[in-house]
């Protein structure tokens, strides 16, 4: 029983330690496999640099075109019109890309979510909005897309129309739908029996 007991925890010990081995070993690519930013290429071809939003624009949608079909797997989906994006300004502060389809395979939404991310840490795009199917192109360019959205302003902010991540954006005003519910705990008891939980 005592040699037992003493396997045991030998195997745990190792176990613990290989864990701890590959959790912390580093590797040489980051966690997208891109650019460390987007600020690592030179600024000619960055179009995060373009102080021109139209000119920002057409450059940022050939970049991410390029980064797309750099890879092999989403190149094959991309071109076969699995997804399709559109990138698009807002005002005349920033960009937000509207991306629409479906993507397959194990790693390829990490891989796709990771050329987006290089430009968002930049503030060169502040959101990412996935639509539904049939939305792109748009109809109404200036028209708000619905969708899950992806910002890179941190939570509780909010990308506002100027560019700037706000708690709450200038001329927006707040949510003041008043909650109309007469007997908002009507239901609060109907789990227990006799009064008691």
């Amino acid at each position: 029983m005592n040699k037992e007991l003493v396997r045991s925890l030998l195997a745990m010990i190792v176990f613990v330690a290989v864990l701890i081995g590959l959790s912390c070993g580093g590797g040489t690519r980051n966690d997208d496999g891109e650019d460390a930013d987007a600020s690592s290429t030179s600024s000619a071809d960055n179009p995060c640099s373009e102080a021109n939003i139209d000119q920002r624009l057409a450059k940022l949608e050939a970049r991410i075109t390029k980064k797309i079909k750099d890879n092999s797997q989403l190149k094959e989906q991309f071109d076969n019109g699995r997804f399709k994006f559109n990138v698009r300004k807002v005002g005349n502060s920033y960009l937000e890309v509207l991306l629409e389809g479906k993507i397959g395979g194990k790693d390829d939404l990490k891989d796709l979510a990771g050329i987006l991310k290089v430009f968002m840490k930049s503030k060169c795009v502040l959101r990412v909005v996935f639509v539904s199917p049939g939305t792109l192109p748009l109809t109404d360019p200036s028209a708000r897309a619905d969708g899950f959205e992806w910002m890179g302003c941190e939570y509780p902010l909010m990308a506002c129309p100027n560019g700037e991540c706000l708690s709450m954006c200038p001329g927006i005003g707040a949510n003041t739908n008043a909650n109309t519910n007469s007997y908002p705990n009507a239901n609060s008891d109907l789990n227990t029996v006799n009064g008691s939980p």
